[in-house]
């Protein structure tokens, strides 16, 4: 038998594409914690290697409610395309997959990309305050949310605390009981907040905390309390007897 000369093989015509690295999720709106690579491949798996002309393009392939900001489209150098500052916005509780392109060869997907939510950014109502008897317990008590820019809510929080005040150009109003409220997951629920307030009037209440911006509630009304004390108010002056009272009487509630 003999043994031929040494002989070397190319890489065949440039067939797929495959993700060497895959993308990795981070706080929704920020850069993604890894940025994906792609390589082009032929139909055996190896590198197209002396490609650096092709162009591979990122969009998001599945999912409600995302989105890329950055450079989604990119050149391949020595067949490897590999993004930079993408970007990715989208809803925590969901998965996402982002898809890679290239002309006519077979496309790519990668793994599930998960967000998280971003920095506070402000509160908003979970539930309004509905009033009660005036200086009663609210017979609804609020709840407030703590929200990132992009309105989702920040389920690991459970540490900042949410202040009740009563609106700006609410007069005749005070507030008492617990005016502060912690949140857990996200949520900040008041209890034994009392109002009290002139019955028919329209009132209000802020949430604030820190610098996030605040949140206000629908306006409540409260009704009349139980009368707890009676005061005269005109004392009555006798007559003639059997006539009527030359001054009658005026009592008043309270």
């Amino acid at each position: 038998s003999a043994d031929s000369a040494s002989i070397t093989v190319t890489h065949a015509a440039a067939s797929q594409l495959v993700i060497r690295t895959q993308p990795v999720g981070a706080s929704t709106g920020a850069n993604l914690a890894t940025q994906p690579v792609v390589e082009l491949q032929d139909r055996f798996g190896n590198l197209i290697d002396d490609d650096s002309t092709s162009s591979v393009t990122i969009a998001v392939a599945s999912g409600v409610g995302g989105g890329l900001t950055g450079t989604k489209t990119v050149t391949a150098v020595n067949g490897v395309a590999t993004f930079t500052g993408l970007k990715f916005v989208g809803l925590p509780a969901n998965a996402y997959t982002l898809g890679f392109t290239s002309g006519t060869l077979t496309a790519a997907t990668s793994n599930n990309v998960r967000v998280t939510a971003g920095a506070p950014n402000r509160l908003a109502m979970v539930t309004d305050p509905v009033g009660g008897a005036t200086g009663d317990a609210l017979s609804v008590q609020p709840a407030v949310k703590l929200l990132d820019s992009y309105g989702n809510i920040i389920t690991t929080d459970s540490s900042t605390v949410v202040t009740a005040s009563i609106t700006s150009g609410s007069t005749g109003g005070s507030l008492s009981g617990s005016t502060t409220a912690t949140m857990v997951n996200g949520v900040a629920t008041f209890a034994g907040l009392k109002f009290v307030g002139t019955p028919g009037t329209n009132y209000g209440l802020d949430f604030k905390s820190g610098a996030l911006t605040i949140a206000r509630s629908a306006t409540f009304t409260v009704t009349p309390n139980v009368a707890e004390s009676m005061t005269i108010k005109t004392q009555p002056v006798g007559g003639a007897t059997g006539s009527n009272l030359t001054t009658q009487p005026r009592s008043e509630e309270h």
